[in-house]
């Protein structure tokens, strides 16, 4: 009597086994988008601050250049003139970063969700084997 119940009590004890190799693989994917997912937000960050030390360093070159010129200025046009042409490349400069820094953004959240959405994307395939 003792032998019939060894092998059912071995089945559920194989499945609960099952169950929890099932549920580990589950959890090692999720931990490993969230891995992928932190280290795109890191590598796109970097690209920003990049990209920002970049802009604010030719910014200052663009600053400095244009102090020099007005200090060599012999006539108020010929200053208004230097102020004029630096604040309409300013602007410019600050337009087109600013747009740099968006698409950079842009590219931040979706590099960074495209593993977790990968991993969500897949999670009914996976609910699907571990309730069969």
């Amino acid at each position: 009597m003792a032998d019939d119940n060894v092998t059912p009590l071995q089945k559920t004890e194989d499945q609960m086994r099952q169950g929890y190799a099932d549920l580990a693989a589950l959890y090692k994917s999720n931990l490993e988008a969230v891995m992928v997912s932190g280290q795109a937000v890191i590598g796109n960050l970097q690209a920003i601050n990049g990209e920002t030390l970049a802009f604010v360093q030719s910014r200052m070159k663009e600053s400095l250049s244009t102090s020099k010129r007005l200090a060599e200025c012999t006539s108020p046009e010929a200053a208004i003139e230097i102020q004029l042409e630096f604040a309409k490349a300013a602007l410019q400069s600050y337009v087109d970063q600013y747009s740099k820094l968006g698409e950079l953004g842009s590219r931040l959240v979706s590099d960074s969700f495209a593993p977790l959405k990968q991993t969500a994307d897949a999670m009914p395939r996976r609910a699907e084997h571990l309730a069969a």
